[in-house]
């Protein structure tokens, strides 16, 4: 047991320092960290150019009082949306893109939970959309769900 123990810790140190070590971290830290810094200024900008955000429309609007109630939604999206991209486009992040998975799996999760809990009403149905929803959210992002299913 204390050699099983010992083996353990010896990878799990040389694990984390290839990861400290990793100019990939770094880059991909930066990544995430201007994706949320420029993410919530888009937003502001796309709420302040149109109406629909900034004023309440009539509850008799329902298209018009849908998209303002899914302006809370923009930044987190925007947000996904560029560390998509940024995954996408920078290269060599394929295979070792994992700190941006996690940062989209957890911006995901946020963006699914304000969705879920601002457009449904129903405390009961709530709850399942999540107990059923984020579980689903996270298999899917890390790629495990398809392994899963079949």
């Amino acid at each position: 047991m204390d050699l099983f123990l010992e083996n353990l810790q010896a990878h799990l140190q040389t694990t984390y320092q290839d990861i400290v070590n990793s100019q990939d971290t770094y880059l991909q830290l930066g990544l995430i960290v201007g994706s949320f810094i420029l993410a919530p200024l888009l937003a502001a900008v796309v709420r302040h150019r149109f109406s629909v955000f900034t004023t309440e429309p009539e509850r008799s609007q329902k298209i018009r009082h849908l998209i303002h109630e899914l302006g809370d939604l923009l930044s987190p999206l925007l947000i996904i949306l560029l560390l998509k991209l940024s995954a996408d486009l920078t290269p060599g992040l394929e295979e070792n893109g994992w700190l941006l998975i996690a940062a989209m799996t957890v911006t995901l999760i946020y963006a699914f939970v304000s969705g879920v809990r601002k457009l449904i009403r129903n405390t009961l149905v709530v709850r399942l959309m999540l107990i059923i929803g984020i579980p689903l959210l996270t298999l899917q992002s890390i790629g495990a769900l398809p392994v899963i299913i079949t």
